[in-house]
């Protein structure tokens, strides 16, 4: 199945679905944390253009809302736009520079159906929902790595659009993932797997679970987003089919030292 939409239209598909804040012809989000690497950074501008032709007015805004949290960086995640040369522009002489560590590629598939996978795994996957959350909590935190309270896996079980999956080892949860589905867009994302229970399969086997559910509902397209650093990442989504749409370019602001 061919494909028919280009990077910009992908990129608005994914800003319409988007949890973050709306503002400056962008999606903010904010956060505490300082990294120098952007997929760690919760200080992130995303989309910004896709909607409208962007404005060196609306940069400067954007950045007066990081430095009014004291923000140290923020990461600008450009998507490709109908505007891209001004974008460029306006970014280099509001003093942004491009990040030149490893690439973000966003990565889609049309809706054909799942080609079952040969994998000879002990895992089992289930979708859980809010009911299962108190059973579940602590096990989940320790495959996400975070206390309870930082594990956006468990922010929105059971809402409506937003399908959570486990694998499981016996009856314990080895492993996460969680599937958006807005206006027939399947959005694949928050893949974990708890580091004794890499590589036997649970996150392919979580990418196929995902896929045949948003299938049910209706998806007319999936999309993901990795890094080219996590090669097995990658390798899982291309190995469901997935393709690399575009990749986007990432452009850095320093502000407070």
């Amino acid at each position: 199945m061919t494909l028919v939409y280009d990077g910009p239209q992908i990129a608005a598909r994914l800003k319409a679905r988007s949890l973050c804040m709306q503002a400056h012809n962008a999606c903010l989000s904010f956060g505490d944390v300082d990294s120098k690497f952007p997929s760690a950074c919760p200080n992130a501008v995303h989309f910004w253009g896709v909607d409208a032709e962007p404005t060196a007015e609306e940069l400067e805004a954007i950045i007066v809302e990081y430095r009014s949290r004291n923000a140290r960086r923020f990461f600008l995640h450009l998507s490709p736009t109908l505007h891209s040369s001004a974008q460029a522009t306006f970014l280099k002489k509001a003093g942004l520079q491009i990040f030149r560590g490893t690439g973000y590629p966003t990565l889609v598939r049309p809706p054909s159906p799942v080609t079952p996978t040969d994998l000879t795994s002990s895992l089992s996957v289930r979708e859980i929902d809010a009911e299962d959350v108190p059973r579940f909590r602590d096990a989940i935190c320790d495959v996400y790595e975070q206390p309870a309270d930082k594990v956006a896996f468990l922010d929105d079980v059971g809402t409506e659009g937003a399908r959570h999956f486990l694998a499981f080892k016996d009856d314990t949860p080895v492993a996460g993932a969680i599937l958006y589905v807005s206006a027939g867009l399947g959005y694949l994302t928050n893949a974990r797997t708890h580091t004794a229970h890499r590589r036997q399969g649970a996150q392919t086997l979580l990418i196929n679970a995902r896929l045949e559910a948003g299938l049910e509902m209706g998806c007319d397209l999936f999309c993901s987003e990795t890094l080219y650093l996590l090669k097995t990442s990658l390798a899982n989504l291309q190995r469901a089919d997935f393709t690399v749409a575009y990749d986007k370019i990432v452009w850095e602001w320093r502000g407070m030292k």
